[in-house]
């Protein structure tokens, strides 16, 4: 079974190798842990040097990248930090522009994207971080058409287009009038 209570944690794998980062136990943790499936055994890895929970993660060559979250102080660190699982060591990346809470992160095409979340006042971004290896964190508005579809209830996929500036305005929902009823042909 996993080793401790945690909530909020964020979750990678590389090489068939599950690896748990951080997340809550009674605060921010900077625990990792690496299970394997195939032999049901738990190994306790090198603690992310920076402790948090509701963070995004992201893996690009084997390696695991970390943005964001909440730190054991209730901070928002804006570090970027990058676990290798093959020397089990962290490194620290360019931080990011300005701290994210509980963005999605997600890789394309070589890409870490931190999708979302909430910044220190919990307003909701309409941000997405785009990550590439030899650059820094770019934010990438969303256009206006796509925020309603972004933060939209049952969540979406959505496209982002440049140019690159951050929105770090609150969203508000789309309320669109319902549609007018059906004409009916005159009998």
């Amino acid at each position: 079974s996993f080793p401790t209570n945690n909530t909020f944690c964020g979750v990678a794998v590389v090489s068939n190798i599950i690896y748990v980062i951080g997340g809550s136990v009674a605060g921010a943790s900077s625990n990792v842990y690496a299970y394997n499936p195939a032999t049901d055994v738990w190994i306790t890895k090198t603690p992310m040097p920076t402790g948090r929970y509701d963070a995004a993660v992201g893996t690009i060559n084997g390696i695991i990248y970390v943005a964001g979250g909440v730190a054991t102080t209730g901070l928002r660190p804006k570090a970027v930090e990058a676990y290798n699982p093959q020397t089990d060591t962290w490194s620290t990346n360019t931080p990011l522009p300005y701290p994210v809470v509980g963005a999605s992160g997600a890789v394309v095409n070589g890409k870490f994207y931190a999708i979302g979340g909430y910044d220190t006042n919990n307003a909701t971004l309409a941000s997405v971080l785009v990550f590439a290896i030899s650059n820094s964190p770019i934010a990438i508005t969303v256009p206006p058409h796509l925020i309603a579809e972004a933060t939209s209830p049952a969540g979406a996929v959505v496209t982002v287009r440049p140019p690159a500036q951050h929105v770090s305005a609150p969203v508000a929902p789309r309320h669109d009038p319902p549609p007018p009823p059906p004409s009916h042909p005159p009998r």
